[in-house]
């Protein structure tokens, strides 16, 4: 079972910065078909990190993980992954 993040609170907003998630996630945002909306926050002068409001995050990852019928997993990003290597170096 992935794990759900925690989230951060600044201000009163709850959020994701997308390079606290683990790289399996990241990866899979990327390659949705319907990505949460990205946000930048600035935190005390740092940043801005790119992030998605945790409510966000919470749909996006219910549906990523919650649906066992989801064909988007780590070991189809693994396969995916490596058909477009196969693919990219035979055009090039």
């Amino acid at each position: 079972m992935k794990m759900k993040a925690k989230p951060s609170q600044y201000r009163g907003i709850e959020f994701i910065a997308i390079e606290d998630l683990p790289l399996d996630q990241q990866n899979l945002l990327k390659l949705s078909f319907n990505p949460p909306e990205l946000i930048k926050i600035l935190i005390h002068g740092k940043g801005p990190q790119q992030c998605i409001l945790y409510s966000a995050y919470s749909e996006w990852f219910k549906a990523t993980y919650g649906n066992p019928k989801s064909k988007l997993t780590s070991s189809s990003l693994n396969k995916k992954e490596k058909e477009f290597s196969v693919v990219h170096k035979k055009n090039n």
